[in-house]
């Protein structure tokens, strides 16, 4: 079954990864393009916007979804109830997100652009839940094939609308129609094609009509999963957003623009490849949740596949700022290149911390994840009101410490959970660590020399061959078992 399962996860991670490479090719191509044509302030506006909103969509399916992905056993009639929960929310929020527009966006400087744009994202609060449920499905049946060929389809019906418009001076309303069809576009098609999975189920439970007891009381018992797992996700999406909302309301949509710029970067840098990964671990850890030692080595080999993807990316892009956003962004954008470079440690932490989550839920210890969750948004708060002071950069530094603070705590709570011990943890994260930071500052102490006499790309481009080149082979050298891990893993996928 671990060879069934180890294969099932890396064709999942290969079609998931297909979908995130193109998404992060037309999303860095277009936030670039449209960097040249916004300014920092239109970015603040719909960041501010998209934030209030996306309280709504996190909260729209009720946790109905990760409910369908953990339990054992599902009915089919669950699943249609599920589906009426889900839409009759969603026209709820998109109701209650436009009524409550004029009062929210009052929040911000720069209150009227907030809210006309409030009024156009409203519609992602009625179309997200239509395709929650479904798309859920898909999740549990490890049917990534299909999820990944919507995301890339959503991704880049988005991208193609907000340049449109953008070319079209529609200043930051280009940002928000791009969202409203990335989510109308992802949610449809996943009404469209997850039918396929719902009819596997019989009207008593099991797959393929076999008659295996669903358990508790239906749609009952999905919610007392779902509605903590709801808490503790809108917490996780508060505590990682309250720097958005603090920035908007007391340094303005300019201010926040700017952090918006560096922080897409550092995520699209990192956020994307493992969000690869961590789609899969949840399904692939709620599989193992009866089996604590294969649970252990799951997670640790997940987090040192987090490390050996996401050190080296951020170090690098640490290394490189100055040239990328330079590159990407254009003139106007410099204040961009020290929040990135601060950020970088943020994204370091967020990383690895992320498998923290899946591992909480297929535990079905949501209530533990709501807890954390709760004591992050709550450091998290304090750290960005530290940081106001001192600007923008004050902001940045005092959320990656924080960061580093509650990774910490974090994973203290998962030993409990898993009995790891934190040499094997460290040792897991040491060598990607270690071959990155050496990378990434040689490639930074090089850059320094060169930076000077050649243009922004040409010193970009041999930079990162170089920081690369070298990171592989200091990991060849240091830990060769992480790169027969990454070959076995492959040929699983083959398999």
């Amino acid at each position: 079954m671990e060879n069934s399962l180890t294969g099932r996860v890396a064709k999942g991670i290969s079609w998931t990864g297909a979908a995130q490479v193109s998404d992060y090719l037309v999303t860095l191509a277009s936030l670039s393009i449209l960097a040249h044509l916004l300014s920092p302030a239109d970015f603040g506006a719909q960041a501010a916007a998209s934030v209030v909103v996306g309280v709504a969509l996190m909260v729209s399916d009720l946790g109905l979804g990760s409910a369908l992905i953990q339990s054992p056993a599902l009915r089919r009639a669950d699943v249609r109830r599920a589906t009426l929960v889900c839409v009759c929310s969603g026209l709820a929020l998109s109701g209650l997100a436009l009524a409550l527009s004029p009062w929210i966006s009052r929040a911000f400087q720069g209150a009227e652009q907030v809210r006309a744009l409030l009024r156009v994202l409203s519609l992602c609060a009625l179309l997200h839940p239509t395709g929650a449920i479904p798309r859920a499905l898909m999740t549990r049946g490890m049917d990534f094939r299909r999820l990944a060929l919507i995301d890339a389809g959503a991704a880049l019906a988005s991208a193609m609308t907000a340049v449109s418009l953008a070319l079209h001076g529609a200043g930051a309303h280009s940002l928000a129609w791009g969202y409203v069809v990335r989510v109308a576009v992802s949610s449809g098609l996943a009404w469209a094609v997850g039918d396929r999975e719902s009819k596997k189920l019989g009207p008593s439970g099991g797959e393929e009509g076999t008659l295996t007891p669903a358990g508790g009381d239906g749609i009952g018992s999905l919610l007392r999963f779902g509605l903590p797992a709801t808490g503790a996700g809108l917490l996780n999406y508060l505590s990682a957003s309250v720097d958005y909302l603090l920035v908007g309301r007391y340094l303005g949509p300019t201010a926040l623009g700017l952090y918006y710029l560096a922080y897409q970067l550092v995520s699209l840098a990192h956020f994307k490849g493992v969000s690869v990964l961590l789609r899969v671990l949840l399904p692939a850890f709620a599989a193992l949740q009866g089996d604590l030692d294969r649970l252990r080595r799951g997670y640790l080999r997940a987090v040192r596949g987090i490390a050996l993807f996401a050190f080296p990316i951020l170090a690098l892009l640490c290394a490189l700022s100055r040239e990328i956003v330079i590159v990407l962004y254009g003139p106007g954008k410099e204040p961009a290149i020290l929040l990135v470079q601060i950020l970088c440690v943020l994204g370091t932490a967020k990383a690895v911390g992320g498998a923290v989550g899946p591992i909480f839920l297929a535990r079905g210890r949501a209530d533990i994840a709501l807890l954390w969750n709760l004591f992050a948004l709550t450091t998290t708060t304090v750290a960005v009101a530290a940081g106001l002071p001192f600007g923008v950069e004050g902001v940045a530094m005092a959320v990656s410490l924080n960061a580093l603070l509650l990774l910490g705590v974090s994973e203290g709570i998962v030993h409990r959970l898993v009995p790891l011990g934190f040499p094997a943890y460290l040792a897991a994260l040491t060598p990607a660590l270690l071959a990155a930071s050496v990378s990434g500052m040689a490639t930074g102490y090089g850059m320094a020399f060169v930076r000077a006499g050649i243009s922004p790309v040409a010193a970009m481009i041999p930079g990162a061959a170089f920081g690369a080149a070298l990171y592989l082979v200091l990991i060849w050298a240091i830990d060769r078992k992480a790169l027969s891990e990454v070959a076995a893993f492959l040929r699983a996928w083959r398999g």
